[in-house]
């Protein structure tokens, strides 16, 4: 009698996972992954530039109707975050008060390569955001536009790397039966 229950559970078990997995791949089916990266030249010690627009078509180029969207800054000495734009001293102000909390110069990894204050500013802002996708656009407040942050520049080839994941040509995730 045992074995015949033990065979029941490992049926029941096997069909379970069976039409776990056959979920699963439906799924995965709905979902759209995408990479693209920005490339950029900074002109200044420490700037931050406007990158909305351009993360914005790369999304409408996906055709990605909901879903998330996250930008990041593959560097030690750069940031990407969420803030005003319109009013250019917003950015100034921002950078003023980060100069002002962290002073170059006086800490230890200066003596290798004197820019120990933007690995620190960088690490408070962050490498990257993500931002929700809504009928194909960026869910950003009114005033809130995405930026790339140098703080230890001018540099070449800064990369950032945008990163899709949504829906598929408005397929449903919620499977028919």
């Amino acid at each position: 009698m045992a074995g015949r229950s033990q065979k029941k559970w490992l049926f029941y078990k096997r069909t379970k996972i069976r039409r776990l997995r056959k979920n699963f791949l439906y799924y995965l089916k709905c979902i759209k992954l995408m990479h693209h990266e920005i490339t950029l030249s900074t002109n200044k010690k420490q700037e931050i530039i406007d990158l909305t627009s351009k993360v914005s078509e790369i999304i409408k180029k996906s055709k990605v109707k909901n879903g998330l969207c996250n930008v990041f800054a593959a560097h030690a000495t750069a940031a990407i975050i969420i803030n005003e734009n319109y009013d250019p001293n917003v950015c100034l102000d921002i950078l003023d008060a980060l100069n002002k909390l962290i002073p170059a110069g006086i800490w230890r990894h200066d003596r290798i390569d004197g820019n120990a204050d933007a690995h620190i500013k960088s690490t408070i802002l962050g490498p990257s955001e993500t931002i929700p996708i809504n009928d194909g656009k960026l869910e950003l407040g009114r005033w809130q536009n995405i930026a790339f942050v140098e703080l230890d520049g001018p540099r070449s080839n800064r990369k950032i790397i945008v990163t899709i994941i949504g829906d598929k040509d408005e397929l449903r995730l919620v499977r028919q039966n």
